[in-house]
């Protein structure tokens, strides 16, 4: 499962349906573009589980960040065993 998109976050975050991904694929950000009014120093959290792709912004303490509203691309790539 190789994928890819572009998306736009929502109050520092955006879930992402993808069919067919899992808890053990391996998802990556790129930024496209700042939106907000963000402090965020472009760190992103990616978490794959069945079939949803959760992107979030977050600052160094973990907490989201809810005014960032950039777009960012992801990729996500499956391990082979």
């Amino acid at each position: 499962m190789d994928s890819w998109g572009v998306t736009t976050l929502v109050s520092g975050t955006k879930a992402i349906t993808i069919a067919g991904l899992t808890a053990s694929d391996r998802a990556f950000p790129g930024f496209v573009s700042q939106g907000g009014t963000s402090t965020t120093v472009f760190q992103y959290a990616m978490v794959c589980t069945t079939n949803t792709l959760t992107i979030s912004a977050v600052t160094v303490a973990g907490a989201t960040v809810v005014t960032d509203t950039s777009t960012i691309n992801y990729v996500i790539f499956r391990p082979t065993p």
